[in-house]
């Protein structure tokens, strides 16, 4: 037994000083780099952008720019929750719409949400077609139905540019989890405004009847305007 115990404790001894200082240099080496690909891949926070939520009447063309009867989105029963993700080092404010300051690289936009609404019953607010081809004063090439995104930028908060137009959009992609847009190095470098426009048409039943086999619901209507503005920039003095 104790000829084996000696044995054992040769064959240790017998691995060379420099295999063992080799083998834990490589050990070390995977623990560094496996701790760095965490860090380096992993997502960048999402900061929730606060907006603006409008309701109108059923025969309204979500005229917000008129009104001044809003509540915060983070008050309101929004469709969705708009966020952005990037490298955001400071928050503050310019010309009354938040301003975040990005250290590197661009932002990523998203407007999360699910498809509560879209599936709703008759006797919940639930989502339905809206015909129209007017939002504001803008024009849309097609009809809202069931709801529509609109992403613009601007350098003076005054006039703007659609980057993204969706309608129909609920419908199109019931439930949203990707980005619907990436920021340019240049709009980050001048300094840019950005507004995301969502609006759609709700309906709930308030009475169920028929007479005389015909059927005479009464319906509630109301359209939504959430509107959110923020500017970014990157700092590079």
């Amino acid at each position: 037994m104790e000829h084996r115990r000696k044995r054992d404790m040769s064959t240790k001894d017998s691995i060379p000083t420099g295999i063992k200082r080799t083998v834990a240099i490589i050990l070390a080496t995977i623990l560094v780099f496996s701790t760095f690909s965490l860090t380096a891949f992993a997502a960048p926070a999402k900061t929730e952008v606060p907006g603006q939520v409008y309701e109108f009447g059923k025969d309204s063309h979500y005229e917000f720019s008129d009104s001044k009867d809003s509540i915060s989105s983070e008050n309101a029963d929004t469709y969705g929750t708009f966020s952005i993700s990037g490298e955001v080092s400071d928050v503050t404010t310019k010309n009354g719409v938040p301003a975040y300051k990005v250290t590197e690289g661009n932002l990523k936009f998203f407007y999360n949400y699910g498809d509560t609404l879209l599936n709703a019953d008759e006797d919940s607010w639930h989502l339905i077609e809206d015909k129209s081809k007017r939002l504001d004063d803008l024009k849309l090439n097609e009809s809202i139905l069931k709801g529509v995104t609109i992403l613009q930028t601007s350098t003076d908060r005054l006039n703007w540019v659609d980057v993204v137009n969706m309608t129909d959009a609920f419908n199109k992609a019931p439930i949203r989890t990707e980005s619907i847009y990436e920021t340019k190095d240049v709009q980050l470098i001048n300094g840019c405004y950005y507004r995301l426009v969502v609006a759609y048409e709700l309906r709930i039943r308030t009475e169920d009847r028929n007479i005389l086999f015909i059927n005479t619901d009464k319906f509630d209507y109301k359209k939504c305007a959430e509107v959110y503005e923020f500017y970014a920039y990157t700092d590079t003095s």
